[in-house]
């Protein structure tokens, strides 16, 4: 077998309208995010959006879903916490959450709507 180290050919990409995305940039922003424990931003040129696959942080969202309130919440390390935390993430309310934490980081940084 053999292991293969696979990353980016670029880290910046230029949108359907002209404007130029630094991916490295925005998820570095983006993992200061209390909830992301993982991103990946994607880019291509023939499209006018960009796309990020979000992975969220259970030592953060667990404690925050069970401060809102949210039901079921399964502690972390707990029998059963791994389906918990998926059950939560596939949550519309969860989801608003993330991404809401995700678009006031954004707002922070002085990034530009098409970069969110």
């Amino acid at each position: 077998g053999t292991l293969s180290i696979i990353d980016r050919k670029k880290n910046m990409f230029k949108m359907a309208q002209g404007e130029y995305i630094s991916s490295e940039r925005l998820e570095g922003i983006f993992l200061r995010c209390s909830l992301v424990g993982q991103i990946f931003v994607y880019g291509n040129s023939y499209k006018d959006q960009i796309l990020a696959i979000v992975v969220p942080d259970p030592l953060s969202l667990i404690p925050h879903c069970t401060k809102a309130g949210v039901p079921d919440v399964v502690p972390f390390r707990t029998e059963g916490w791994k389906e918990g935390f998926a059950t939560l993430c596939r949550r519309p309310d969860v989801r608003e959450a993330v991404l809401a934490e995700i678009k006031e980081m954004a707002k922070e940084n002085g990034l530009k709507g098409f970069e969110v």
